[in-house]
């Protein structure tokens, strides 16, 4: 089977999902449309690895719900992953890349055949076959040269390729007990944010320790930026957090490490966040904010210190008094 990009790859998943959507996912909606995502992921999840006769889970329904969300594998997935799309896909997998190499053949007979039938016109039935066969040998010659310069082309770029990723991953690649460590201080890291966070909302109106948010994020980051703008709209409208009922929840026994080398980490976390906004002179309440979520952080090593570039969640307000 010759290499088929990324791209298509998804779109012969995608074309898979569609010939088995109304035998086995037609509870979901559509294709174009799912219904209950994060179900048909969990669904989906277990139909690959039973194709594949595995026992245990291949691809995590966390992992096909971030594909679907983003509609394709991202710009940097997992090798292991995309080698399970593909043994999943199989013949799929081969009728698709057959059929994209085929067609372009098609066309360049035609054109060749096209551009030589004027000449044949004016010409002697025997010329004609004489100069078709010297025009073809001419550029059969030709072609295979120029296949020959693109052949070697490709393979010295695919072996450099190939050297700059293995020394790039060599380099990034972590030792066992070297992921186990830096698991550990990714967790806590998200942990003591999150901690921090909280108690910020909670010391409404005083907002002097906002700079504290910089020992976890990177200076520029949107959600620090995001925390600061809460803070002061909370601050300016005279608001208060309700301690006694607000809480918030890392399940660390979810947490799924989705990319993790020695300079750059992806984290999936499931959290619980209940925020009771009140008004401070009358103790009423002005707004809440309570989700179950799950959230993406992506972290970054700076100083050989790991900080939250982004973290990315839905949840909504509700707003009492605006």
């Amino acid at each position: 089977m010759s290499h088929i990009s990324n791209e298509d790859l998804w779109k012969a998943l995608i074309n898979r999902l569609k010939n088995d959507w109304n035998e086995k996912y037609q509870d979901f909606g559509s294709i174009e449309n799912i219904k209950h995502q994060t179900k048909f992921c969990k669904v989906l999840s277990k139909d690959i690895s039973q194709t594949l006769n595995h026992n245990e889970i291949l691809i995590t329904w966390n992992t096909l719900h971030i594909y679907f969300k983003q509609n394709g594998f991202g710009i940097s997935p997992q090798k292991k992953k995309l080698e399970v799309i593909k043994d999943y896909l199989g013949r799929d997998l081969l009728f698709h890349s057959q059929t994209k190499e085929n067609k372009p053949l098609i066309k360049e007979e035609k054109k060749e055949i096209k551009s030589l039938s004027p000449i044949s016109e004016t010409l002697t039935e025997e010329d004609s076959f004489t100069l078709k066969n010297q025009t073809s040998n001419a550029l059969n010659k030709d072609n295979s040269f120029a296949r020959k310069s693109i052949y070697v082309a490709f393979g010295s770029l695919l072996l450099l390729l190939i050297s700059s990723f293995w020394i790039y991953s060599q380099q990034n690649e972590l030792s066992e007990s070297e992921l186990r460590m830096e698991k550990e201080k990714i967790i806590a890291l998200i942990d003591r944010a999150n901690a921090l966070e909280f108690s910020l909302y909670a010391a409404v109106p005083n907002i002097s320790d906002t700079i504290k948010l910089n020992k976890f994020y990177i200076p520029d980051s949107q959600n620090k930026k995001e925390i600061v703008r809460i803070i002061s709209k909370n601050k300016a409208k005279g608001n208060i957090l309700d301690t006694e009922s607000s809480y918030r929840m890392l399940n660390k026994q979810a947490i799924i490490f989705d990319r993790i080398s020695k300079s750059y980490a992806e984290v999936i976390t499931l959290e619980s966040w209940n925020l009771q906004w009140l008004h401070a002179l009358d103790s009423t309440k002005y707004a809440e904010y309570k989700v179950v979520n799950e959230q993406r952080y992506t972290l970054q090593k700076h100083n050989d210190k790991w900080l939250i570039l982004k973290n990315e969640y839905e949840g909504q307000a509700t707003w009492f008094d605006e």
